[in-house]
C-alpha cells in the first residue's frame, strides 16, 4: 500500500511538474508578444493601462512557478523529475519587479515614474521569457534529431521572427505604411545570414528600433542560433542534456563533450569581449569627425563594431563608411579591418590560441619551480595553420594588388598613408564583409576579377565568415600539387589530410559554383535589363555572406529579391550543410566494389 501511495504522489508531482512547464511556456509566448506590441507598434494611451495589467500578471505568474519548480525539483531525491535551479540573478531581476509593481500601484514609498517602472518590469519578462524558450529548445535537441537540419531550422525561424518585427509600422519612419513583406524578409535574411546586402536605404528607412531589430539579428547571426540557445541554457539550467551535447559537438566541431560548457561559454564571452574593445576603438578614433552627439558616437561605435566582428557589412552612417567625412580617417578603417579579420578567423582558432597560452603559462611556471617541463609535438593544430597562413597570404596578396594596381585608380586622391590603408581595407572586406569605401561600380576588368575571387574565398571554418572557406582552398591546391608529384594522398605540415576533407572540399566547390550558375542564370531571366557583371557580382556576394553590390540590390525585381534571399541563405548555412540536412542518411556499408580508374 505504502509503494502504491508513493507512485501516485510521484505521478502527481511530474503532471505538476509538466503542468507548469506548459504554463510557463505560453507565459514566455505571451510575454514576448506583448512587449513586441510595445515596441513595435504605437500603442494608445487608452491600452496601456491594459497591457500594464496583463505585465504584472505574468510577472507574478513567472516568479511563484518558477519558484514552486525549483522547490519541486530540490524535494525530489531521486531526480524522477529533470532537477530545474534557477539562477539567482534572474529571481532577483523578478523579485525587484515586483517589488516595482507594488511601489506604482498600491504603496508608492520610491514614487518610480510608470513608464520607467513599466519599461523595468517589460525588460524582466522579456528576460524571462528568452531563457524558458531557450530552455525549451534544449529540451527539443535531446530528441533524435539530424543536428544539421536543427540549424538550418533554427536559422529559418529567427528569420521568420525578424521578417516580423521589421513590419511592424514602429519599426520604419514612414507612417501609414509598413515595409512589404519582400524586401522585410530580404533585410532580415541579409541581418540574420550575416551578409548586408540591403533592398532599402537602412538609415532613411529603420527607425532605431528597426536598426536595433537589424542588430540583434546580426548578433544573432554570427555567432549562430543554436550556440546562443546553448548559451542561455547553460546560464539558466546550468548543464545540457547528452543528445544536447553532442548535437553541439558536431556543429562546433568539438572533438568531445567533456568541455563543452567551457567551449560555449568561450565563444560567446569572447566575441562579446572583443566586439567591446572594437566599440571602444572605433569611439575614440572618431575624434571629432562630424558624428551628432556624445550618445551618437557611441551607438555608431556599437553597431560597426557586431556588424564589423559579426562580418556583416550594415551600417548605420549615411552613405555607410564611404562616406566623404570619413574616408580620411585611416585608424576607423585599420580598427573595422581588424574587427573583421578577427570576426572571419573561427572560433577554433581562438580556441587553439587560448589552449597555447594556457600550455606556455603551465610550462613557464613549471621552469620557475625547477620541474620538468612537458613538451608537446603539435600546439598548433593544422587547422588553425591553415587558415591563419591562408588569411596572411590573402591579406599580403590583396593589399599589393590594390597597392600597384590601383595607385592612380580607386585610391586616387588619398594620402600615401591614406591610400595604404584604403588597400589593406579593400583587401578585408571583399573576403567576408561589404562595408564598401569605394565605388566598385566602375572598376577595372582585372580588379573586378579579384574581388569576386577574393568574395568567393571568404573566411575561415566556424567563423562569422562566407564563402567556400579557406581550408577549401588551400585543399584543392595542395591536392593539385600533390598528385603533380605523383602522392596518392595530401600531406601539410608532416601530417595527412584525410581523404574526408579532400572530398569535402571537392564537394564544396563543385556545389558552390553549380549554385553561382544556376542562380545567375534565372537572375538574367528576371532582371533582363541589368549588366552580366553586374548579376554574378550580386550572386557571388550573396553566396559569400559579403554584402558589397554594384548598385543593384534595390533595383531588383520581386522575382530577383527571392532569388538573393535564397542564395543568402544557402550561403550562410552552408551549400552541403542545406543539402545534407534533408537528406536520409545511410548507414556505411559493410562492402566496398572493385576499384577501376578513369581516363582525365
Amino acid at each position: 500500500m505504502r509503494y502504491v501511495v508513493k507512485a501516485n504522489l510521484r505521478r502527481m508531482v511530474q503532471a505538476l511538474t509538466a503542468m507548469i512547464n506548459v504554463i510557463v511556456l505560453i507565459c514566455s509566448v505571451v510575454g514576448i508578444i506583448l512587449c513586441g506590441y510595445l515596441v513595435g507598434f504605437d500603442v494608445e494611451q487608452f491600452y496601456i493601462p491594459t497591457i500594464s495589467r496583463y505585465l504584472s500578471i505574468l510577472l507574478v505568474l513567472f516568479f511563484v512557478l518558477i519558484s514552486l519548480r525549483s522547490v519541486i525539483g530540490r524535494l525530489d531525491k531521486k531526480k524522477n523529475i529533470a532537477p530545474y535551479r534557477p539562477p539567482m540573478w534572474i529571481m532577483t531581476f523578478l523579485f525587484i519587479a515586483i517589488l516595482v509593481e507594488i511601489d506604482m500601484r498600491y504603496y508608492p514609498i520610491f514614487d518610480i515614474p510608470s513608464k520607467a517602472g513599466m519599461i523595468y518590469i517589460a525588460c524582466a519578462i522579456f528576460l524571462t521569457s528568452i531563457l524558458e524558450l531557450s530552455k525549451m529548445a534544449i529540451r527539443i535537441m535531446t530528441r533524435v534529431v539530424n543536428p544539421m537540419a536543427v540549424f538550418v531550422i533554427s536559422f529559418l525561424i529567427i528569420i521568420a521572427i525578424g521578417t516580423v518585427l521589421l513590419s511592424v509600422p514602429n519599426s520604419t519612419y514612414e507612417e501609414g505604411s509598413n515595409l512589404p513583406f519582400v524586401d522585410a524578409l530580404f533585410v532580415s535574411t541579409s541581418a540574420t545570414c550575416v551578409t548586408g546586402l540591403c533592398t532599402v536605404d537602412f538609415m532613411n528607412t529603420f527607425t532605431l528600433y528597426g536598426q536595433i531589430v537589424v542588430l540583434v539579428l546580426i548578433q544573432i547571426g554570427g555567432l549562430g542560433v543554436v550556440t546562443l540557445t546553448s548559451f542561455f541554457a547553460l546560464s539558466l539550467i546550468g548543464a545540457l542534456p547528452f543528445n544536447s551535447s553532442m548535437m553541439l559537438k558536431d556543429l562546433i566541431s568539438e572533438d568531445s563533450t567533456t568541455n563543452i560548457r567551457g567551449v560555449v561559454i568561450r565563444i560567446v564571452t569572447t566575441t562579446f569581449t572583443l566586439e567591446a574593445i572594437g566599440a571602444a576603438a572605433i569611439f575614440f578614433s572618431l575624434g571629432y569627425y562630424p558624428i551628432a552627439s556624445f550618445w551618437d558616437k557611441i551607438y555608431f561605435s556599437v553597431f560597426h563594431a557586431i556588424s564589423a566582428f559579426c562580418n556583416a557589412g550594415f551600417s548605420n552612417y549615411p552613405d555607410g563608411l564611404g562616406s566623404p567625412t570619413l574616408t580620411g580617417n585611416n585608424t576607423l578603417y585599420y580598427v573595422i579591418s581588424l574587427l573583421v579579420i578577427m570576426g572571419g578567423i573561427g572560433f577554433p582558432v581562438f580556441t587553439n590560441f587560448f589552449k597555447i597560452i594556457a600550455i606556455r603559462c603551465s610550462q613557464f611556471i613549471r621552469r620557475l619551480e625547477k620541474k620538468r617541463v612537458k613538451r608537446y609535438l603539435h600546439s598548433w593544430g593544422l587547422n588553425s595553420m591553415i587558415v591563419i597562413k591562408m588569411t596572411l597570404l590573402l591579406l599580403i596578396f590583396g593589399t599589393a594588388y590594390f597597392l600597384i594596381f590601383e595607385w592612380n585608380g580607386m585610391l586616387s586622391g588619398y594620402s600615401v598613408w591614406g591610400k595604404i590603408a584604403q588597400a589593406f581595407y579593400n583587401a578585408v572586406l571583399p573576403r567576408t564583409a561589404g562595408f564598401g569605401s569605394q565605388d566598385i561600380s566602375s572598376v577595372k576588368p582585372l580588379t573586378y576579377i579579384v574581388i569576386v575571387l577574393l568574395m568567393w574565398i571568404g573566411g575561415a571554418p566556424q567563423s562569422t565568415a562566407g564563402g567556400i572557406k579557406v581550408t577549401t582552398i588551400w585543399i584543392m591546391f595542395k591536392n593539385a600539387y600533390c598528385q603533380v608529384r605523383g602522392l596518392n594522398h595530401v600531406e601539410t605540415h608532416k601530417r595527412e589530410i584525410s581523404a574526408f576533407s579532400v572530398n569535402r572540399a571537392f564537394a564544396t566547390v563543385t556545389i558552390t559554383v553549380g549554385m553561382i550558375f544556376v542562380s545567375y542564370v534565372a537572375l538574367m531571366f528576371t532582371e533582363a535589363g541589368v549588366e552580366p557583371r553586374k548579376l554574378l557580382f550580386e550572386v557571388v556576394s550573396a553566396i559569400s555572406t559579403v554584402g558589397s553590390s554594384m548598385g543593384i540590390t534595390a533595383d531588383l525585381s520581386v522575382a530577383g529579391k527571392y532569388i538573393i534571399t535564397f542564395i543568402m541563405f544557402a550561403g550562410r548555412i552552408g551549400v552541403i550543410t542545406l543539402v545534407s540536412s534533408f537528406l536520409s542518411h545511410k548507414d556505411l556499408p559493410q562492402y566496398r566494389y572493385p576499384s577501376e580508374h578513369v581516363l582525365m
